[in-house]
């Protein structure tokens, strides 16, 4: 049990290093100030109403990352790669395993329990058997929440948006394109 907690503890820790930015997989475009249009990374609040594991009225916040001015879907783990973090990319594949464990082996120890469950109701009262199944069904039931909890991205949307303000302020600077450029350029808030 410590060496799970100290699983999720380290995959869920956050340093603090400051790398180079990718600048490798570039849409290119017509012109610089293209070029940057087309690849300048952007966060989208995203609020998803009585969503798992909130199912009942609540909502839930959360951030994704986009490309460009057309604002494609980017992954959280190209995200970090693209921002030059790769140990927070791998810190995001080591949390999603850690939680799909424990999201389907609670929906597996729920669907075992649940046969127990229901075979120990048909022989009649409540034998031991089906009080096993629907400890089984609880037990998985928390283990799914769990593995659901933990799921959200690694970082704060505010700390997401600084690192990608500064992927775009030194992608500017790898392209060559001056502020005053994309303020005659850009539409809409980034």
């Amino acid at each position: 049990m410590r060496s799970i907690v100290v699983l999720l503890v380290a995959g869920l820790a956050v340093p603090a290093r400051a790398q180079q930015p990718a600048f490798e997989d570039l849409d290119e475009g017509a012109s610089p100030v293209d070029t940057y249009e087309r690849n300048a990374l952007g966060i989208v609040r995203h609020e998803i109403a009585g969503g798992y594991p909130c199912l009942f009225g609540c909502t839930t916040d959360g951030w994704r990352p986009v490309r460009g001015k057309y604002r494609r879907d980017l992954g959280y783990d190209a995200f970090f790669r693209a921002l030059g973090r790769r140990d927070l990319a791998r810190q995001h594949r080591e949390q999603r395993l850690v939680s799909g464990i424990f999201f389907w082996g609670g929906a597996a120890v729920f669907a075992g329990g649940a046969v127990l469950l229901f075979t120990g109701l048909r022989q009649g009262g409540f034998p031991t058997q089906a009080k096993v199944g629907a400890g089984l069904m609880l037990g998985g039931l928390l283990e799914n929440g769990v593995g659901a909890a933990i799921q959200p991205p690694l970082l704060s949307e505010e700390a997401a948006l600084a690192m990608a303000a500064e992927y775009n302020r030194r992608l500017r600077l790898h392209l060559g394109v001056g502020e005053h450029a994309l303020a005659l350029t850009l539409r809409g808030p980034w």
